[in-house]
């Protein structure tokens, strides 16, 4: 059995992250939306969205989404009632100059879907190559000629791999085509995988610096994404070749 030193391991984990922070580049990942109860309106259970009645019992802002780059605060807005039936202690938006009960017959907050949803994306460094010539992939049906980038990031991140949508690479959205594996030597140091661009009609350029609801803490927010039911770290699966 060959035992790798422990030394060659630590010069070959930093040497692959240098790599990564200086070679590498951001890419965003697309993660499942935020989503929450509206507190403006009751729910119909039966038809899952709104029952557009006004919750006469929501007299009090509250704050949606604590603690998340999107976190705000929601009024109470009543609708399609009438003061007879609201509470005299509704705390109305400050910002509006005439506040008042609106006529619509339609949650003016959630706009009659029953919850509230807010993009969930992250920034992560990755090292990434577009169309790599020196492996052979086998794409499902359809696919050939579309372009592929192999993705290679540090192991923290392999929950939000795993379990995103989308992914928005130099501008290009682009969705996963094999899962995440990981890689190293004798350690995991990284994972690799496979993400697609998609059609050109649907695809779009996004420009992510400056816009706040992407959270740019690379490596705090990765655990945090994974459901409970399943890993936050790679399965120890080893990868098929040797080479990182």
């Amino acid at each position: 059995m060959i035992t790798i030193p422990r030394t060659l391991k630590k010069q070959f984990k930093k040497g692959i992250s240098q790599y990564i922070q200086e070679m590498g580049r951001d890419i965003v990942v697309v993660l499942p939306p935020y989503s929450t109860d509206c507190p403006n309106c009751l729910y119909d259970t039966s038809a899952k969205k709104s029952a557009n009645v006004y919750d006469l019992q929501f007299i009090r802002p509250v704050n949606i989404f604590p603690g998340k780059p999107i976190q705000k605060t929601v009024y109470p807005q009543p609708f399609d009632t009438t003061e007879d039936d609201i509470s005299p202690d509704v705390q109305y938006d400050p910002s509006l100059s005439n506040p008042k009960i609106l006529k619509s017959s339609i949650c003016p907050v959630c706009r009659g879907l029953g919850i509230l949803t807010e993009e969930n994306k992250i920034c992560i460094r990755a090292h990434i190559t577009w169309n790599p010539k020196e492996e052979f992939l086998d794409l499902s049906a359809g696919r050939d000629g579309v372009p592929i980038c192999r993705i290679k990031t540090f192991k923290e991140h392999y929950a939000l791999c795993r379990d995103s949508k989308s992914f928005t690479i130099d501008g290009v959205k682009c969705i996963v085509d094999t899962p995440p594996r990981v890689k190293g030597l004798g350690d995991i140091h990284l994972i690799e995988f496979y993400a697609i661009q998609v059609p050109v009609d649907d695809s779009v350029t996004i420009k992510y610096d400056g816009d706040p609801r992407i959270n740019k803490d690379l490596v705090g927010q990765a655990s945090d994404q994974a459901s409970a039911a399943s890993p936050t770290t790679p399965p120890i699966i080893p990868s098929d070749d040797g080479a990182w």
